[in-house]
């Protein structure tokens, strides 16, 4: 562990002097680098700094709707603005107020950027999928670097999803698909490193890394695992916010002789067991818990292969943030055979639900189910079905489990819908990769809605290969995405039903709206092209996404009516976000998606080229 530390406390005295910091640690080389980078895009390099980002700012991050200081918004994860200088009666008149590129010259661009900005007091942090992160100054109308940092990864298949800020530091986790994972803090007004820690954990390995943004929560960072590739184990873990010293970690998939972990009926396939950690949680300062969903159990199309319920994957998990103990959970699906995992993000209301008010917990799961829990400890209240579902016959309304679990089991079928060794292919509904799982909803506390994003269609299961725990090889399986026609008997063979074919035309996109007091979708847009993209409302009446052909879109909050697109002409899977500096509200996002990748039956998409580009609009 490399440690760089700070010249001044962080947190209990007096703030630092931050320009006097910024002139001893802004070396040469990193004006150097940022020169360049200017250079490159014909910017101009700037001094800068800000006001230290509190815990208290954070927890009331939404009162500062200039600024956007976490991914999604703030700890409930609304990712809603209550901006409405854009508004539905003028944002057919949104135009480009500029744009910077975010590639770097010596590789290659295609990759999958869900990168959020953020932006505080008119400076903004972004970031590709080199692991390379600019500040730029964006008070003028004009990306104007201060400076870049470059954490000199051998990956770049996708980006991270945003960074944090927190005191006077910037955070962020290298990707899942870097060979050391890690957690690294910069000086948000030099960009020279504080910490830069490796969070690899021995027993768990291998295939570690993260793709989530860390979390700020009073003096310490929150982060969570994703495993590269199949095998490992999701986890969490908290870091001190000065040194980065780990304060505690919780295992998703526990340790033999650990609680949860009799759920693994063959214990062979604990070290394998999956259950990453893909997405942000939510955070309740009342409770002191964060809120976060797991993977599924591995290999995904295999519950034959790792008997048992399969704690906690599949779950949501509420950790007492100090103590990184597990306080409740809710399964949603034992043996889970789809990869309908439950990582989608979770959002916090306060709803009047049956005459009384309840501090809830919702997600719009992967499986097609909109859950609704009793934050406080997990317990059951609803659970609606946004599409259609035919991999159960339902919820049971007290546990919320599916009606056709069998306790006595140590493998489920459902309703006849799990793969198994040597039977034919199955089609399921809904599709597992297209729904909601990274694309974050908008919450809007006025209308007591969530609008969310799902790609909606069938896909196609089996298994290929028994897994063998005595070697720790998982099974394979085969998934199709999207296509309706009929299954092949020998499952083996592969399915000649590909992206490209002409008569594969089910899946398309949906967004809808779910009335977070009844869990009923309320509105509902279907379109040809799907989205991977997260939706941004805000109080001009609107909500913000784009699709997998790169049209960034604005719909009306009641009407669902389409009022501004712009086609970028690159993909896009990321999600907008707003800011505003001198009273001027702007929508900003980082182009660049999942080229050739999950399409469907649109090979247009996968023939679109691609730049990593920040575009921001303005009126």
């Amino acid at each position: 562990m490399t440690i760089r530390r700070r010249t001044c406390a962080r947190r209990g005295s007096e703030r630092c002097d931050f320009a006097e910091l910024h002139r001893k640690r802004l070396g040469l080389a990193t004006l150097l680098a940022a020169t360049a980078l200017g250079s490159c895009l014909g910017l101009s390099v700037v001094p800068a700094s800000a006001a230290e980002v509190t815990y208290q700012r954070l927890l009331n991050a939404s009162s500062e709707p200039q600024n956007w200081l976490m991914r999604m918004g703030n700890y409930s994860n609304w990712n809603h603005s209550a901006l409405n200088a854009i508004n539905r009666g003028n944002v057919a008149n949104l135009k480009v107020k500029f744009m910077a590129s975010l590639g770097d010259p010596a590789r290659p661009n295609k990759a999958t950027e869900y990168f959020t900005p953020l932006v505080e007091d008119g400076f903004m942090y972004v970031g590709n999928q080199w692991q390379q992160y600019w500040k730029l100054d964006v008070r003028n109308e004009k990306p104007t670097v201060v400076w870049k940092f470059d954490a000199k990864v051998q990956g770049g298949g996708k980006s991270a999803h945003s960074v944090t800020l927190s005191g006077n530091n910037v955070y962020f986790n290298t990707g899942a698909d870097t060979s050391v994972p890690r957690l690294v803090a910069l000086d948000k007004n030099s960009g020279q490193v504080v910490f830069d820690v490796n969070t690899t954990v021995p027993e768990i390995a291998p295939n570690q890394g993260h793709s989530a943004a860390p979390l700020a929560v009073k003096d310490m960072i929150l982060i969570g695992q994703s495993n590269r590739g199949e095998n490992g184990r999701g986890y969490v873990a908290a870091y001190t916010a000065d040194t980065g010293n780990l304060l505690w970690r919780f295992l998703v998939v526990p340790d033999p002789g650990q609680p949860g972990s009799e759920t693994w009926a063959d214990p062979r396939t604990i070290p394998t067991g999956g259950g990453g950690i893909w997405t942000e949680p939510s955070f309740d300062p009342e409770t002191n818990l964060a809120y976060y969903g797991t993977a599924n159990p591995v290999h995904m199309f295999d519950p034959q292969g790792r008997p048992g319920d399969n704690l906690y994957t599949n779950s949501i998990i509420a950790l007492d943030v100090d103590t990184g103990k597990l306080k409740w959970y809710f399964q949603t699906i034992p043996n889970e055979s789809w990869d309908y995992d439950s990582v989608a993000i979770t959002q916090l209301y306060d709803v009047n639900i049956g005459g009384e008010l309840r501090k809830v917990i919702g997600q719009t799961n992967r499986n097609g189910f909109y859950y609704t829990l009793d934050r406080n400890n997990g317990q059951f209240l609803k659970g609606q079905p946004f599409t259609t579902v035919n991999w159960t016959a339902g919820l049971d309304p007290k546990t919320g489990r599916p009606v056709d679990y069998d306790a006595s089991k140590t493998v489920q079928d459902y309703a006849g819908k799990a793969p198994r060794y040597g039977k034919k292919a199955i089609d399921v509904r809904p599709a597992h990769y297209g729904m909601p799982t990274l694309m974050p909803n908008s919450y809007d506390p006025s209308r007591g809605i969530t609008y969310f994003n799902a790609m909606i269609g069938e896909a196609n299961y089996f298994n290929s290969r028994p897994a063998d725990p005595g070697k720790q090889l998982i099974g394979t399986g085969f998934r199709e995405i999207y296509c309706g026609a009929s299954t092949k008997e020998n499952a083996v063979e592969p399915i000649e039903r590909s992206v490209r074919n002409p008569n594969c035309k089910v899946s398309h996109g949906l967004l809808g709206g779910i009335d977070v007091r009844t869990g009923n979708t309320v509105k509902k847009l279907e379109s040809y092209y799907p989205a991977y993209s997260g939706v941004l409302g805000t109080d001009g009446g609107l909500v913000f996404m784009g699709d997998i052909m790169g049209k960034i879109s604005a719909f009306d909050k009641d009407t669902m009516q389409e009022l501004w697109s712009f086609d970028t002409g690159t993909a896009f899977a990321g999600s907008p976000m707003t800011y505003a500096v001198n009273g001027k509200q702007y929508v900003a996002l980082i182009l660049g998606g999942r080229l050739g990748r999950d399409e469907g039956s649109f090979p247009e998409a996968a023939e679109l080229g691609q730049n990593v580009i920040l575009m921001v609009f303005g009126l």
